[in-house]
């Protein structure tokens, strides 16, 4: 089976956004200057820079399934969560990984990376043919 993968907004680097089999993925979204101090300010500006990258992809916001949050600092995590939460659309939560790691510029404070479902009906992924099988774990065992 051959899926078209279509790439936007690239450079030698990397693509802004990759399209393949009904799943957009994003590349990773800092505020737009380090001369915003507080993780408040920077990630309130993330959700407008995703937003504009989203609406280029042909998704949006309820079909986001998850995201990959790296902050320079988890002290930075209850602002960051708050922002987070009000930019979501009730009920529609990602899958979410939160990590604190050295981002790129020592003034960045947060940087978000999301996979969501393009629009339209969803086309079976290439992978969705693999079978797992898992138990659940507890602690204990």
């Amino acid at each position: 089976m051959s899926e078209t993968i279509h790439r936007q907004q690239i450079n030698a680097r990397m693509s802004k956004i990759v399209s393949h089999a009904g799943l957009v993925y994003l590349c990773g979204q800092t505020s737009s200057g380090c001369e915003i101090e507080d993780a408040t300010g920077q990630t309130r500006e993330v959700p407008a820079r995703v937003d504009a990258l989203l609406g280029q992809a042909g998704s949006d916001r309820p079909r986001v399934l998850a995201a990959t949050i790296h902050l320079r600092d988890m002290v930075d995590l209850a602002a960051m969560n708050a922002v987070c939460e009000a930019w979501q659309p009730a009920g529609c939560s990602p899958a979410r990984t939160t990590v604190e790691a050295r981002l790129t510029s020592p003034a960045l404070r947060a940087e978000v990376t999301l996979w969501q479902r393009a629009s339209g009906p969803l086309r079976p992924h290439p992978l969705d043919r693999i079978r797992c099988q898992h138990r659940t774990v507890g602690l204990g065992d």
